[in-house]
């Protein structure tokens, strides 16, 4: 709940290790809930960097330290521990919470790990408002109005705000932008918001990762779309002397 500890949590990451030795450098670290790859981007905000000394700062800011010397923060009370839930079978995923463990326990943070079935977590934790943590992703594609459903306070009684971020000024900007036709000045607004998500965010903006796909280079006219990669398949031709299929 507290914006101090989640920015903190930011800075403890190191995400071009993570970039560079899971996704093997194909991604970039997000900056928020916005990909790059959208029209609604704003290349003006600069993720949160690598910063472990920053963020035991802003620990200590918010009261926790090493009080009793095990090596593990805490506030006088309680240990700084949790737990993160993580979607069974997700390779990708399991591999990143390592990374992210080790990090965490560097500034002496201690993340337990939860492996379990989508629909237990969905229905038993995440819906039901039960965890402390989850990896959970988000799409590339779409109209940016999709923030609405999972950052806007209006969300959280029944939507899909299972995080209960609440926060005035973005819940302003998502309104704005639900109903403002005109494209530029919605750009404007979903850049704002952008801006503000960032100052207070709801967990850990990790990466946003690629996704590649083969075809074969006998295949012309292919204009791969963010949206889909076979958007304009009916486009896609073979020169005749390279057809093997008649």
């Amino acid at each position: 709940k507290e914006l101090k500890i989640r920015q903190a949590l930011n800075y403890a990451i190191d995400k071009n290790l993570i970039i560079s030795e899971i996704l093997c450098k194909e991604g970039i670290i997000s900056s928020g809930t916005i990909s790059h790859y959208s029209w609604a981007y704003n290349p003006t905000i600069k993720p949160y960097p690598f910063n472990p000394q920053k963020a035991l700062s802003l620990l200590k800011e918010a009261g926790w330290s090493d009080t009793d010397g095990d090596k593990i923060l805490d506030n006088g009370r309680d240990r700084f521990e949790f737990d993160l839930l993580l979607y069974a079978g997700d390779n990708l995923v399991e591999r990143t919470s390592m990374f992210i463990q080790h990090m965490l326990m560097e500034i002496g943070i201690k993340m337990n790990v939860k492996i379990l079935p989508i629909l237990t977590i969905n229905e038993k934790y995440l819906f039901s408002k039960r965890f402390d943590a989850a990896i959970l992703y988000f799409t590339a594609c779409g109209d940016p109005d999709m923030n609405y459903q999972f950052w806007h306070s209006s969300q959280i009684k029944d939507g899909f705000n299972v995080f209960s971020y609440k926060n005035n000024i973005v819940d302003k900007l998502l309104d704005k932008g639900r109903y403002t036709l005109d494209k530029e000045k919605r750009k404007e607004i979903y850049y704002q918001f952008q801006e503000e998500i960032l100052a207070d965010p709801p967990g850990i903006f990790l990466f946003w990762g690629n996704f590649l796909i083969g075809v074969d280079k006998r295949f012309r006219g292919i204009k791969p779309s963010t949206s889909t990669f076979l958007k304009n398949i009916r486009e896609w031709y073979v020169h005749k002397e390279e057809q093997k299929y008649k």
